[in-house]
C-alpha cells in the first residue's frame, strides 16, 4: 500500500527516493505530447495481429486495446490468399459493444488502417500526429511482415488439412 503507479515515457535508473518521489507521487520532467490528453478512443492496425481490427480506449492513465472484429479487405501489400474478404462482426465483447456505440457500423472494418480521435485542452496535433508516425511500421517492415503471415497462413492450413485428411488405405491388405 502506499505505492503509485507512475505511467511516463523514459525511465531512470534512480529509485524512487532519489527520483524524486515526494508524498506518494513521482515528479516528472519528462513531457510527452499525450499529457494533456483526456481520452483517446478509435480503430487500429497492428503489425502482430494483421488481420483484427483492434479497438484502442484510453481515458486518464487507463489504456485498453481489444479486439472488435476482422478487417473485410486485406491491405493491399498483403500476398495471402488467407487474408481473403470475409465477413465482417464487431466482437460480442466490450470493445464490440464500444465500436458499435461510436457509431462504427461492420462495414467500417474494410481497409486495415489507425483511425483515432483525441480530447483534451491545448493538444499539439502536430507533436501526436509526429510521436504516432514514429510507430509507423515501414514499407520493408510492412513487406516482410505479411511475407512471415502468409507463410504462417500456408503452414496453418496445411497442418489443418493434414489433420483432417482420411487415413490412407494399405495397399497389399
Amino acid at each position: 500500500m502506499g505505492k503509485v503507479l507512475q505511467l511516463q515515457e523514459g525511465s531512470s535508473d534512480l529509485p524512487p527516493e532519489a527520483a524524486g518521489v515526494a508524498g506518494g507521487a513521482a515528479k516528472t520532467a519528462t513531457k510527452t505530447p499525450l499529457e494533456r490528453v483526456l481520452r483517446s478512443k478509435g480503430l487500429i492496425w497492428m503489425d502482430t495481429q494483421p488481420q483484427d481490427a483492434l479497438y484502442w480506449s484510453h481515458a486518464g492513465r487507463c489504456a485498453r486495446f481489444s479486439t472488435c472484429g476482422r478487417w473485410t479487405q486485406p491491405a493491399a501489400a498483403d500476398p495471402s490468399p488467407a487474408a481473403d474478404a470475409g465477413a465482417a462482426a464487431f466482437g460480442s465483447g466490450r470493445a464490440g459493444a464500444a465500436v458499435a456505440a461510436a457509431g462504427w457500423s461492420p462495414e467500417a472494418l474494410d481497409l486495415p488502417r489507425n483511425e483515432l480521435v483525441f480530447i483534451g485542452a491545448g493538444l499539439d496535433e502536430v507533436a501526436i500526429r509526429t510521436m504516432l508516425d514514429s510507430c509507423l511500421a515501414t514499407e520493408e517492415e510492412l513487406s516482410v511482415m505479411m511475407t512471415m503471415q502468409a507463410k504462417f497462413a500456408a503452414r496453418a492450413a496445411a497442418a489443418e488439412a493434414a489433420a483432417t485428411a482420411p487415413p490412407a488405405a494399405h495397399a497389399g491388405a
